[in-house]
């Protein structure tokens, strides 16, 4: 059997390296382009190409008798100016499309974020996957959705593409999925009423669904230039969930609670201060933390289920599981 020749860009970071371990698997030729060599990479037999995104010509060389391209290299973050964004996610999508077709790849699967789709008061509603808001809640997001627009209209006959839109990935290797979350000790309050939910997905679930989008995509032409959101289909209580999580890595609940109402200005007093002073790393609040952590977060996977047949496998309590034990081979 021959096998298919994969470039997972951003092979290294926290979903990357499952995808790649999934490619592997299913018996791919995988190969991971990113700035640094990852050990655990090479530990699966993925060839590993440095470079980055933003450097067309080595994007370009990069592609060279690729089949399918992951792009999931992206600058991430609710904090900091637009061209640093810009620079990695925009400029390196269109890097990545022009790589392609130069190469003849077959399909593209761009990692894009729900928060695409959140305007500044951060409401979502069930089933309203579709469009972007007036105003995006940070230059993070404007340039997700830049990038994701990018990836639509390159879809054509010789290149099939698709958009994923995952909500809170976590699972073991996870340092970022709730902000503050497994960074340190986390959140020292819960902000809010502790009642608002959020949909998440597991890490390999999401791999998963990145593998189904692609075979679908080449099975199916009419799929080509789509976007869809992946997620668990029962939302959890966010709090709940991080209380879950710091029982894991042994710390208490977070018992002090702090009204969006307070919380909110705090965050754009600290956005004013560090602005304002140019002070060079991010405040611990933000504004948009502030409402990201109180307010509720639910979106449709169904159209991803039906058109990419795609299906979650992992449960809350199995992923803690999974979790767990993680943690405990990283002591």
């Amino acid at each position: 059997m021959v096998r298919k020749k994969v470039l997972i860009t951003g092979g290294g970071g926290f979903l990357g390296r499952v995808i790649a371990r999934k490619c592997v698997e299913r018996g791919d030729a995988v190969y991971s382009f990113s700035r640094t060599n990852h050990p655990e990479l090479a530990a699966m037999g993925v060839t590993q190409i440095l470079g980055d995104v933003s450097d067309a010509q080595a994007v370009v060389d990069a592609m060279s008798g690729m089949e399918v391209v992951f792009h999931l290299a992206s600058k991430k973050g609710n904090w900091g100016r637009l061209s640093s964004y810009y620079k990695t996610n925009v400029k390196g999508t269109r890097n990545v499309i022009a790589g392609c077709k130069a190469n003849h790849v077959k399909a593209l699967i761009y990692t894009s974020t729900t928060r695409v789709m959140l305007g500044m008061d951060m409401k979502q509603s069930a089933g309203k996957n579709e469009g972007y808001p007036d105003r995006f809640i940070s230059n993070y997001a404007m340039s997700k959705a830049f990038a994701e627009q990018a990836v639509r209209k390159a879809a054509d006959n010789d290149l099939r593409t698709i958009v994923l839109r995952p909500h809170m990935i976590w699972g073991p290797g996870d340092t970022s999925s709730v902000p503050g979350l497994l960074k340190h000790n986390g959140p020292m309050f819960r902000i809010g009423d502790g009642k608002n939910k959020v949909t998440g997905i597991f890490v390999d679930d999401a791999a998963l669904a990145h593998l189904a989008a692609e075979e679908k995509v080449c099975e199916n032409p009419s799929l080509s230039g789509k976007t869809y959101v992946i997620g668990q289909n029962d939302p959890i209580l966010l709090w709940d969930f991080i209380d879950s999580i710091r029982s894991i890595k042994g710390q208490s609940p977070v018992w002090i609670s702090l009204p969006t109402g307070v919380a909110y200005p705090m965050g754009k007093a600290m956005e004013f201060l560090f602005k304002n002073f140019r002070i060079p790393f991010a405040p611990i609040l933000t504004a948009n933390t502030a409402r990201e952590l109180s307010l509720t977060h639910v979106f449709d996977s169904q159209p991803a289920q039906e058109d990419l047949g795609f299906q979650t496998s992992v449960t809350v309590p199995e992923g803690m599981k999974l979790y767990e034990s993680w943690l405990k081979s990283m002591k």
